[in-house]
Order: C-alpha cells, then structure tokens, then sequence
C-alpha cells in the first residue's frame, strides 16, 4: 500500500533493497520487485487524492501491468481528506479486509502520512487481525540524481517495538507478561520451521530452544500472577529476571531497537516478586521454600501490587493467607508450613479473636490487642473476602470498594512491617471437658477418670449438682469446676443463652476439649451440643465427642455408681491422646 499527491509524474529512478536494484517509477512497484518472492503481495493498493489520480493513474496502471501485478486505487476524496487524519484513517480501514497481509510503503504522500500510516498499522494488527508484512520507506532525497539507487530503510522493527513497549506497560501496570511472551512465540515457531528448512540445522533448534524457555517463564509467570500464586509467582520471576536479558544475544537483539533497556526494565520488575534464587529443580520444590521475613516481605509486595491496581480479590485472598503465614512466623511454627494441618491451627487462633467481637458486650471482654485484632480479621476474613471471593453471591450489591476495604489496608501497613505485636489467642487452660450429670453421678465419675481435664463444665440440675463434688473426689486429681445449673432440666430452654454466656471464657480458654453425650436429660444433651457449636464455630476449638457405656442393668448402676464405664470417640480414636 502507497500514498500519492499532486504534482508531477515521477520520473524512472534507481531503487536497492540489500543486493537488488531496479527501475521504475513508483516505489510501490520498485519494492513489490525487490521483496523476496514469498514476502510479495498479491497486489498493490495506492491512495490518491483525485489529483493525484488524475496525473498518475496511468502512469501506475502502465507500470504495475509490465511488472504484472495487480493495483486497486483507494480514493481520499481531495486533499481536505489528506489533511484531515480522522477521515483519511477510517476510509482506509473501512477498505482493507479483516486478516489481510498487509505491507507498507510510506515513502509518497504528504509528510504526516507515515505516521497516520503508522497509526492505521497498530490499530488493524490489534484489532482487525491484519498481519504487517513490513514497512518500508525509500531514502528518496539521498541524491537528486534519478541513476543514485535509492535504498529502501526496513521500518517493521519500529512497529515491533510499539507492541514491546505495550506489553512492558501491562506489565509495570498489570504484572502481566502474557502479551510479551504472545510477541515472542510465533518467532519460536518461525525459527523452529527454519531450521528444519536448513537440514534440521542444531544451532537454529538451540536458539529456538532459548527462545522457548524464556516464552515459557513469561506464560508461567503470567499465569501464577494472575491467579495469586505468590511461590509459583517467586519461580517463574526468578527465571525471567535471570534470562530475559538472553534475548539481546538472539535475533531479536539484532532487529529490535532498544531491546536492551526493554529487557533491563522487565529485570528490574520482576525481580520484586521473585524469590532470591531458583528452587531446586526436582522433586517437590515447594517443600524446600522457607518461611522467613524475606520471603513474607516478598508476598507482601504482591499484595500491595494487587490492591494497588484493584485487583482486590487477589489482594484480599492472599493477605489473609498472608497473615496466617505471618502468625506461624511470630510462634516459630515454621516447620511444613504449607500443610494445612499446620496451618489450620493458625486460622482457628484467628477466628476465635474473631468471635469474641461478634457476641454481645459482656460475654468475654477483650483485651485492647484483641480487639483491634479481631476488627481487622472479622473485616478481612468475613466482610471483604466472602464478599468478593464469592463474587458478589449475597443479597448485598457490591457497586464499589467496601468501606472497611481502607480500614484493613491501615492495619495491614502496619502489620506488614512487623508493627503488631501478637494478642491472646486463647487457650492455655489445658483440656476442658464437658459433661452433663443427672440422677447417676457415675456419669460424671468415668468422664473425668478417662479423659483427666484440667477443668470441667458440668451440667447439672439442682437435684444433682450435690452429686458433682462426691463424683470428682472420687475420680481423684485436681479439677476446676464451673457448674451450669439448670432450673428446669426438662422444658428450661430459654435458659440456654445464660449458661452459654456463662461457659464462654472456659470454652475460649481451653486448649482441647472433650464433650460426653450421654448422662442428664435430653435437654442437657441438646445443651451439650450448643456449647460445642459455640466452641468450634465461634472460638474454632478442637472438639472429641464421646459416649460412656455402662452395660450393667439400672438398678447395678444406681446401686454402685463408681464403677469406670467404657468410653467411645465418636472419631474413631479409643485412647486420649496427650494435649487433646
């Protein structure tokens, strides 16, 4: 495609393009003769003014016939056309056909034409899937001489380049290298089908190889990023900081301008969410990544990536586990830190400070670290992260960032650079064991005997707490008791909410829990049940539910109560094991 504008038909000239000449008229014609056959158009298009056309139509039309290809014009509607870029650049857009292979010739034309043209070329790669097989101006004023060759200046790496510095920007804006590595693959495939051209030549198929490894690492990496993938994320940055400046010494280093300072940028980006060298390649790699400050430093300039560019999902996700991770630090707990049965405990800790700012006034009265704690993980955990992590599933409209979203970010500044010292997470009452006792205080005996609790809720009736003290004295030891009494065991359950409040602390407290189902009145039973809901759910506690079996009849039972009855776990386990 070629521009023309009044004036005088051109005369015959001298054109090169690296060992070939020849003469003619029109550029156009002169480069469609010194392309390589297979780079050829199938035609030429020219754009004239009406002027333009009326003087060199048919001096085109004669030169274009003896080369014998074919010439299409494209009219410009008069010079008010050429002048105005709006209506130049959609008339020849309108024109072109989607996924053509297109070939420019910006040597004719008014001045300002190449750099519409240049603008027409982004705009059709991009968006209408026009392949540019090149662009090409002619060094028209080398000489005034028609018989100087005039050599035609490759100008595709300059188009190359935009598209370089584009994915560079979606990378410092977006982390992404998926666009980079779209540039680099169809020249992988390219160099991979040379080579096989040239007799399977091995030095073509190891720079293609080179070539493959580095697309590879962008794809990795732009895959890990953009799923909050913070070690996956550390690998594949460390491989492109490390290579991606390999590519000066491959061909794209010859055809690129700027592709040094293009690659030291990228170097330099990726380097902030990489880790500090490669992981060992075989095995399972994750195993072998330490939990330190270095590399919580590392995930948490990921975070702040993500949440300052909005990409408040990652953000949000990640530093929860952020935060999970950054406990494990603070307790030494570092040991197979990705497991979840490490973790898990973490979390429960979390959730228990949590939910000591989600019952009424009174029940527990935080401490001033755990409350703003728990602000902040009831905000991060509840209100942002199910909100946008469950993509808006609720009743609720999500029309903007949440309101706590700034909130979480203020603690989480702080929190980051290692600011917030550790609060009470509860626990460190040892075992808490649960039971009820009714007219048999047998019941009460074998619980205690097996499990050995460093305290006990007892639920008991006015009629059997007198039980409580003779039943611990004779299972021997130390116990701690807080007795639950009910007034009416049968039909009291209005009173349930007072004697949960009452067991709250102990439940928070305690560092395992033990719960019998059996003994006292089904209404005992069913209060068994809400404090061990209260205990896993709201202060996240390890719970084991048994039963005692006493297989002697009733009346045996009454008559010696103190006989040790067999205990089941409901998990499956027969023995209590130590700490739980």
């Amino acid at each position: 495609m070629g521009a023309g504008n009044p004036g005088r038909p051109p005369v015959l000239s001298h054109y090169n393009l690296a060992d070939g000449e020849c003469e003619c008229r029109f550029s156009a014609v002169a480069l469609w003769k010194l392309l390589p056959v297979e780079h050829r158009p199938s035609e030429i298009w020219y754009l004239l003014t009406p002027e333009a056309r009326e003087y060199a139509e048919q001096h085109i039309l004669d030169e274009t016939r003896q080369a014998g290809v074919p010439v299409h014009f494209v009219d410009l509607l008069g010079n008010e056309t050429s002048d105005d870029s709006r209506a130049f650049l959609e008339i020849v857009a309108e024109r072109l056909p989607q996924g053509c292979r297109l070939t420019l010739d910006v040597t004719r034309g008014l001045r300002h034409h190449a750099f519409l043209f240049y603008a027409l070329a982004l705009y059709l790669s991009e968006f209408r899937g026009v392949r540019i097989g090149g662009a090409w101006y002619c060094r028209w004023e080398i000489s005034g001489d028609p018989a100087v060759p005039r050599p035609f200046i490759d100008l595709k790496p300059v188009l190359d380049l935009a598209r370089w510095v584009y994915a560079l920007a979606v990378f410092r804006d977006q982390g992404q290298l998926l666009p980079m590595a779209q540039i680099i693959r169809p020249r992988v495939d390219r160099l991979r089908k040379h080579a096989q051209t040239q007799q399977n030549d091995p030095a073509l198929h190891k720079r293609a190889s080179e070539l493959q490894k580095i697309t590879d690492a962008l794809e990795k990496q732009s895959f890990a990023n953009a799923t909050g993938l913070p070690l996956e994320t550390g690998k594949a940055s460390r491989f492109v900081a490390d290579r991606i400046q390999s590519l000066t010494a491959t061909a794209l280093g010859s055809d690129l301008p700027l592709l040094g300072s293009l690659t030291q940028m990228i170097a330099d980006a990726a380097e902030s969410t990489a880790f500090c060298e490669l992981p060992v390649a075989s095995g399972n790699w994750k195993e072998t990544t330490e939990l330190n400050w270095q590399e919580l430093q590392r995930q948490a300039r990921m975070i702040n990536a993500y949440l300052d560019r909005g990409d408040l999902s990652l953000g949000i996700g990640l530093m929860r586990e952020w935060v999970i991770s950054w406990m494990m630090w603070k307790n030494g707990r570092i040991d197979r830190w990705l497991g979840y049965s490490a973790r898990k405990p973490e979390e429960q800790r979390l959730g228990a400070i949590g939910a000591l700012l989600k019952r009424d006034a009174g029940v527990i009265d935080p401490t001033p670290a755990q409350r703003e704690y728990g602000i902040f993980w009831n905000q991060l955990s509840d209100e942002l992260r199910n909100a946008l992590l469950h993509h808006g599933m609720r009743q609720q409209a999500i029309e903007e960032p949440p309101e706590s979203l700034e909130k979480v970010r203020q603690f989480w500044n702080r929190l980051k650079r290692d600011e917030v010292e550790l609060p009470e997470f509860g626990g460190g009452h040892g075992r808490l064991l649960i039971c009820p006792i009714g007219l048999t205080p047998g019941v009460l005996f074998s619980a205690v005997s097996h499990t050995r609790p460093n305290r006990a809720l007892v639920i008991a009736s006015r009629e059997s707490e007198a039980a409580i003290d003779d039943a611990l004295s004779r299972a021997g030891g130390s116990v701690d008791i807080l007795r639950l009494t009910m007034t009416n065991a049968h039909t009291g359950i209005k009173e349930f909410d007072i004697l949960l409040n009452e067991a709250s602390h102990w439940l928070f407290e305690a560092d395992a829990i033990h719960a019998n189902l059996t003994g006292g009145t089904t209404l005992m039973g069913v209060l068994v049940g809400e404090l061990v809901k209260r205990a896993t759910r709201e202060y996240q506690r390890q719970v084991r539910e048994f039963v005692l079996i006493d297989e002697r009849p009733p009346e045996a039972q009454r008559a010696d109560p103190w006989q040790l009855g067999h205990i089941h776990y409901l998990d499956g386990q027969t023995e209590v094991e130590s700490g739980t």
